[in-house]
């Protein structure tokens, strides 16, 4: 399949829009039933299916089976949950509107925070444009990613209005 070929994908698969479930409509390989559920999940957690020997995320591939487009940027699951790959549960973001959304971030922390030892509080900072930005230490690691997301959503809404500015609205 090539990677624009929007009718190929609706020719060999089914999508379910309220499950987020993909079906082969043709067999793809020998031991594969017409019907059958698509793909299987990679060692991230994620749903992909195999065409053309090539892997697709389910997601992904959602998206274009919706849309008619591949997705320009990222494709978020607003719930977390990298298994529901219904349509109403993924929406197109960038790279920091998709990690904004994480529930865990890396070794089980909150997004936005990291313990400090020598102190014994939690540190709650942000990157921009490669720089750091410390914005407090706090108790608690909630505390702490609370004060991350109020940032981000500070950030969000000026970078917006800067924009309208710009645009002259």
């Amino acid at each position: 399949m090539t990677k624009t070929d929007f009718a190929e994908l609706k020719e060999r698969l089914f999508y379910d829009e309220k499950t987020g479930i993909f079906y082969w409509k043709m067999k793809p390989r020998r031991r594969i039933k017409t019907g059958a559920v698509a793909g299987g999940v990679n060692n991230r957690g994620y749903l992909r299916i195999k065409l053309d020997n090539k892997f697709y995320s389910s997601h992904r591939l959602a998206w274009l089976y919706v849309h008619g487009v591949w997705p320009k940027n990222f494709i978020d699951h607003i719930n977390g949950d990298k298994s529901d790959n219904r349509i109403c549960n993924l929406r197109e973001a960038t790279r920091r509107e998709n990690a904004q959304n994480l529930k865990i971030h890396r070794a089980g922390k909150l997004a936005g925070c990291s313990y400090n030892k020598k102190i014994n509080k939690w540190n709650a900072r942000m990157t921009i444009n490669k720089k750091y930005i410390n914005l407090g230490f706090y108790e608690t690691e909630v505390e702490a990613h609370l004060a991350y997301k109020n940032a981000c959503s500070s950030l969000s809404e000026t970078t917006t209005r800067l924009q309208k500015l710009r645009d002259g609205k």
